[in-house]
């Protein structure tokens, strides 16, 4: 009852605050190269209502509903109307405008039209202009097709392929080939396997622009060989947003299922959390039991050896070790057919902006929880070498059929904020977390023809739980000096780390006698029974410093 009279309560302020009064936002470019135009003057025809663009070439103005012409000067470049602007209670219209350099005689344009809308221009102008190959898509565009994340409205983005819903291709090259930015700095990748992060984590509602770059320049990282892939997230948003979006997936294979591969676990795997109950036995540490625990311990054990020569038998204390160690472990190594659900996932982003000290202060945030099942149950896997390359004879390893079933929870969040101090300096932060969890089980059954005779078969099993963290803060900045004809400098600070933990995997083989039922793990035939714990640490630091000295003899109004 308190939270729905709460919510009432905030959509009454929010109508009050919205009510009778609406918004023109848009950018100021140069129609030749689509270079946005610094401090220019955007007024409301007839009226003292006016801005100046900031040094992305933006501007706002705040203006009761209604129909107005809006005109737009700068100088050196022909001032230009537009006429019939339509301004509806608590809505954003978007109008970019587009200045040509003065001629000879400086006339006025008017245009009377439909509003521009934004961004979609821009960018084409921008990619029509470019010294370089690329493609993109602009925020409105990402509208138009509704699509809620990065990597979905990569999908639109000619010569980029999405993989697993979340890796991007480009120009058909694996991702190893790509590399993905975040506000013109390199994102990490959180798994050890792939190059370019994950794309799913970004809602587009809070982008300006997906620019992708498939060719080299000088201002391009050089570690790409397929695409640069930039993501603009918006620094100060144009109006209001809260948005709460639920989701839904089904395959007939994966979900509704009841022959799903999995296993306990811990209290926390739903969430992709390890409770602590995979972690590395801290006996195992012990100086008695790491000194007992070699390969030749089954053997000492065995035949009650004298290890260090004291006239001592070490076999009763090196089997007691590694009783400890192996019972300080957990001995669950098949996996169970469970039920599943379908996939679902929840996610929030938020958008607005405030005046702060007389100042605009942006503020985006997104966070986001997912949940997805795959199964593969029975497929064929067949293993193939090529032992002589004069004869071209292929020799068969194995003839399995193998099912592997794959939980995939993760959690994001998306954190950004911007400063504008006057009109010639602005200071933003990005924050990035992203947390995946791959909860894998196997199992596979099959010959080996050179060492399983008939009628023994191989029986294979894997329980796997991967954790992936990556943690990303940018810090930038950029300035311009209106009294050295509009140099701008632009500066920007990055730390990532990324993390991998990869606790207690297990493996387990046994032989498998399909006329008596007998398991046996004969040591010339098959592995005995292992574990394998990994922690991976990458911290990455990065910084840039651009300085952009304008040669012509333009500056902006003062």
């Amino acid at each position: 009852m308190k939270l729905k009279l709460t919510l009432s309560l905030l959509g009454v302020l929010a109508a009050c605050m919205s009510f009778g009064q609406g918004t023109i936002s848009g950018t100021l470019f140069d129609e030749s190269n689509s270079e946005p135009l610094l401090f220019a003057n955007v007024v409301v025809s007839g009226t003292t209502d006016g801005a100046s663009t900031d040094l992305e070439g933006k501007y706002q103005l705040e203006l009761a509903a209604g129909t107005y012409t809006i005109e737009a000067s700068y100088t050196g470049y022909q001032t230009k109307i537009v006429q019939e602007v339509v301004v509806q209670d608590g809505q954003v219209t978007y109008l970019d405008i587009a200045l040509s350099e003065e001629a000879e005689l400086l006339q006025e344009v008017v245009v009377t039209a439909t509003v521009i809308q934004r961004s979609e221009n821009a960018l084409l102008l921008l990619q029509r202009n470019s010294d370089k190959i690329q493609d993109g898509i602009s925020s409105q565009e990402m509208s138009r097709y509704s699509v809620g994340d990065a990597a979905g409205a990569m999908k639109r983005v000619t010569g980029a392929t999405v993989s697993g819903g979340k890796y991007v291709y480009i120009r058909g090259l694996g991702d190893r080939y790509s590399i993905s930015q975040l506000n013109d700095l390199i994102i990490p990748s959180a798994d050890p396997y792939r190059n370019s992060a994950q794309l799913d984590l970004i809602p587009t509602n809070l982008l300006d622009n997906i620019i992708t770059t498939k060719t080299f320049t000088p201002d391009q990282p050089g570690t790409f060989t397929g695409g640069n892939i930039n993501i603009k997230t918006k620094s100060f948003p144009e109006e209001f947003s809260f948005t709460v979006s639920l989701s839904s997936t089904f395959n007939s294979q994966s979900n509704l299922i009841d022959d799903f591969l999995s296993y306990e676990g811990g209290n926390n795997d739903y969430f992709g959390f390890d409770d602590g109950s995979r972690e590395r036995p801290s006996l195992l540490d012990e100086p008695d039991v790491f000194a007992t625990l070699s390969t030749r311990t089954p053997l000492i054990a065995r035949l009650n050896l004298d290890v260090d020569g004291d006239g001592k038998r070490d076999g009763e204390t090196y089997a007691r070790a590694a009783d400890r160690a192996i019972r300080s472990l957990s001995r669950e190594f098949t996996p169970d057919s469970v039920s599943t659900p379908l996939g679902h996932g929840i996610s929030i982003s938020f958008g607005d902006q405030y005046k702060v000290l007389g100042n605009s202060l942006g503020v985006i945030l997104a966070a986001s929880f997912k949940e997805d099942y795959q199964n593969l149950p029975n497929y064929a896997r067949a293993n193939w070498i090529l032992q002589d390359i004069g004869r071209g004879d292929l020799f068969n390893q194995g003839d399995f059929s193998e099912t592997l079933s794959t939980q995939s929870p993760s959690l994001n969040g998306l954190l950004g904020l911007a400063y504008r101090i006057g009109n010639s300096t602005t200071i933003t932060f990005n924050g990035l977390y992203n947390h995946s969890t791959d909860k894998t089980s196997r199992f596979i059954f099959g010959e080996r023809p050179e060492n399983i005779l008939n009628p023994d078969f191989l029986e294979g099993r894997s329980l796997v739980f991967t954790e992936r963290d990556l943690v990303n803060a940018q810090l930038g900045g950029e300035h311009v000096l209106a009294n050295f004809n509009n140099l701008r400098i632009e500066w920007k600070l990055s730390q990532s780390q990324s993390t991998l933990y990869e606790p207690m995997t297990r493996f387990f083989e046994n032989q498998f006698n399909i006329e008596t039922g007998d398991y046996v793990i004969p040591a010339s035939n098959v592995r005995r029974p292992f574990y394998f714990f990994r922690n991976l640490e990458d911290t990455q630091q990065d910084a840039k410093l651009d300085i952009t000295i304008p040669f012509a003899g333009k500056s902006g109004n003062k």
